[in-house]
């Protein structure tokens, strides 16, 4: 005769697995056949043989955080495939660049903070980054250009044009405007 299951056992049978438990182990837990753990699994979409070793609660929470999946890749040694799986699993919907404080973004690249230092602080890649400012409007002519630290970095660092131009994320032209509008060669 067949043992009915709860809703409640499904779920700690299905925690159980994902936790790492082996089948045998929650069959005799439960005291079911280890097929049953099988189909109770199966059905639940948990995929057979789907083990992690880390910790899927800081995963969703970084996830939901708006850290990419490359990031996240990385922090814990694990596949994107993992990862989408957990996803799956856990039913966790990752930002969307849209919920990230686009006016921010926009703002402080505009005030003149680099592209660089917006890419890390908001954890976005180059190209949504570019195509947020695309979206918005916002062009390299909006920038607030810092000439007092040009300046100094180029009259008493001694830093060359080429150095400045990439630290600042000038083109050749925009470097000469400040050099002749301040009066440095």
């Amino acid at each position: 005769m067949k043992v009915q299951v709860t809703k409640i056992e499904e779920n700690k049978i299905c925690e159980d697995y994902i936790n790492g438990i082996s089948r045998r182990a929650i069959s005799e837990k439960y005291n079911l056949d280890p097929r049953r753990i099988n189909k109770i699994v199966s059905t639940n979409h948990i995929t057979l043989g789907f083990k992690i070793n880390v910790n899927e609660h800081k995963i969703c929470s970084d996830i939901i955080s708006g850290i990419s999946k490359a990031r996240i890749t990385k922090k814990y040694s694990i596949s994107k495939k993992t990862i989408n799986k957990i996803i799956k699993l856990y039913n966790v919907k990752p930002i969307d660049r849209h919920d990230i404080n686009i006016k921010n973004m926009c703002d402080e690249y505009i005030s003149g903070i680099t592209k660089k230092d917006i890419m890390k602080k908001y954890s976005i890649s180059q190209r949504k980054l570019g195509s947020i400012f695309k979206e918005n409007d916002i062009k390299r002519e909006n920038r607030i250009i810092d000439e007092i630290s040009i300046c100094n970095d180029y009259v008493l660092s001694g830093a060359t044009k080429t150095i400045l131009v990439k630290k600042y994320e000038l083109t050749r032209g925009e470097f000469q405007q400040v050099a002749r509008e301040v009066n440095i060669q």
